[in-house]
């Protein structure tokens, strides 16, 4: 699962590190707004996960002459996954009024893999969002109301209620999303003392934060991912030298099984007990009553290519699929020429994508034009460059975020996609299966912002296999 997508949408910082380089007038330009420093006042933590350090963020909140808001963050993190070492940083500023709520913005999401800067402007009811990485520049016009300045804002200017509902802005995802904010109350902590404790319902994952009576962010946790920022002095939060102690992420968060499968790739039906499962899941090819599901492979592939209306929004482009760019569709169209049945589309377009993408893992925001510039990437790049594709050919297509099983020891967190021709059908072009086995276990299905509630089941599941059939 992408790692980088998940912590910077739970932290929701953006940034960039030290020395890159911005490569067109877009990035630039954004990188001169983030051409600024933190001092020891400002806030530091320390980011864990399992109790290992991984990294560190710090925020600062001022107000300038002439009563504007300036707030400010950084996130620095390292991990393994699996042989690969991974950094990524990420850094923005956001200007606002007096209330809380923002006026523009900056960031950058900066990795080995990808430099991706963001910048929003506000005009009346509109968000002007301008997106660029190192080989795309795009802008679109976001309708919205008035939105805090980040999550950890929302808390301190609009968090007093018992319960509130708002909207705010996802770097990671670039959309606008929904978040609730519940008020617990004051909480007694052996380190701390008395801390106004709250917990954000954001996409249905629950992340409890603690601030001080001066409302200084001094903890947040999210318990599935074993995930925690806790204030520390400056020089203990960037002190990163038992970083390289952190296990495997792949490993750390694989949904251990009861029996080994031999040969997943040729399951054709599966009957599990998901225990900690408490999700309806039920789709097109899977079957629940309770924590038990019965996944199976769907009849062969229809020759027929009739799009009812209830699907035809995943035709469309969103925000990271971008079915309607040029270099996309121009890619489609050479992939599929001289085929006319969607099924033959689908399979030209599934092994061209599984043939050649390189195989890594990556920390990026994954992008379909960014995917096909850079041609590599895990099973999110692989995904989601397939969707924009397919789309692209006229074939409705989502992807799918749940658990494979692999490695001869466990489910591991995984992104596939569905297409639609005369029916869903499930498609996984990392491992090049026209039809996905049945080892694939869907949680959520959408676009890219439906990967986040993955969260919602990690740290939770145990798989009991009852039935393997081939």
């Amino acid at each position: 699962m992408k790692y980088v997508l998940i912590v910077a949408l739970i932290f929701s910082v953006s940034g960039c590190t030290k020395g890159s380089k911005p490569s067109s007038p877009g990035a630039d330009y954004t990188s001169s707004m983030l051409d600024f420093r933190f001092s020891d006042r400002d806030e530091w933590l320390g980011l864990y996960i399992a109790g290992n350090k991984v990294g560190y963020a710090v925020y600062s909140l001022d107000t300038l002459s002439d009563g504007t808001l300036s707030e400010k963050e950084f996130m620095f993190m390292s991990l393994k996954a699996g042989t690969r070492n991974m950094e990524i940083s990420t850094k923005g500023i956001s200007f606002g009024s007096k209330d809380g709520y923002v006026d523009s913005f900056f960031y950058s999401i900066i990795s080995r893999d990808q430099n991706l800067f963001l910048k929003g402007i506000y005009f009346g009811d509109s968000l002007l969002l301008t997106s660029t990485t190192d080989n795309t520049e795009e802008s679109r016009k976001i309708e919205t109301g008035k939105l805090p300045l980040n999550m950890i804002e929302a808390i301190r200017f609009f968090g007093a209620e018992s319960s509130v509902t708002l909207e705010i802005f996802e770097p990671s995802t670039q959309e606008v999303v929904s978040i609730e904010i519940i008020s617990r109350g004051i909480e007694t902590t052996p380190d701390y003392g008395d801390l106004n404790r709250y917990t954000v319902d954001l996409l249905g994952i629950p992340v409890d934060i603690w601030l001080d009576e001066n409302d200084m962010l001094i903890k947040q946790e999210i318990t599935a991912l074993q995930m925690k920022l806790v204030a520390e002095p400056r020089q203990i939060a960037e002190d990163m030298s038992s970083a390289g102690l952190s296990p495997d992420i792949y490993r750390q968060f694989r949904v251990k099984t009861d029996t080994r499968i031999d040969d997943p790739s040729s399951v054709r039906k599966l009957l599990i007990v998901a225990e900690g499962l408490e999700l309806d899941v039920s789709s097109f090819n899977q079957i629940q009553i309770g924590e038990t599901l019965e996944i199976f492979v769907t009849d062969e592939i229809s020759e027929r290519s009739s799009v009812p209306d209830s699907v035809k929004d995943y035709l469309l482009p969103s925000p990271l699929i971008q079915s309607d760019d040029p270099k996309i569709i121009s890619k489609s169209l050479e992939i599929t020429q001289n085929l006319d049945s969607a099924k033959d589309k689908l399979t030209a377009i599934n092994q061209w994508v599984f043939k050649n993408l390189g195989k890594e893992p990556t920390f990026t925001v994954p992008s379909s034009v960014d995917v096909l510039n850079q041609m590599k990437g895990d099973c999110n790049e692989h995904s989601t460059l397939l969707c924009a594709l397919l789309r692209a050919a006229g074939i409705p297509s989502r992807l799918a975020v749940g658990v494979v099983y692999a490695n001869d020891d466990g489910f591991y967190y995984h992104a596939w996609c569905e297409a639609y021709i005369d029916g869903w059908v499930s498609v996984d072009p990392t491992f090049g299966q026209n039809q996905a086995d049945a080892t694939h276990v869907t949680i959520s299905r959408g676009n890219s912002a439906e990967q986040a509630k993955i969260l919602t089941v990690m740290g939770k599941l145990f798989i009991k296999v009852l039935k393997v059939e081939y």
